[in-house]
């Protein structure tokens, strides 16, 4: 039987953390719940960006707020325009 070249690997020099899992659920365009991020990155009333592992989330938009902040949540509240993803 093949090995499967398919099988998610972790490259030897790549820490767990830049490898969590990490997910967006949007409510609409008035709410956004970011589970799994590291870090905030920056924070306005038109534009949040937050970090997880190796890749960033660029959240924009109107009247943009951080409703709720955990470890490892936020959730993000306002009138969302756009949702970026950058490596």
């Amino acid at each position: 039987m093949k090995p499967n070249r398919l099988a998610a690997r972790q490259p030897a020099d790549t820490p767990p953390a830049e490898l969590a899992p990490f997910r967006i659920e949007l409510s609409g365009n008035r709410r956004a719940v970011a589970d799994g991020f590291a870090a905030v990155l920056s924070c306005s009333d038109t534009c949040i960006c937050v970090r997880s592992g190796r890749f960033t989330v660029r959240f924009t938009g109107r009247n943009l707020h951080v409703s709720a902040l955990t470890e490892h949540e936020a959730v993000i509240e306002g009138f969302l325009t756009s949702v970026e993803y950058g490596g």
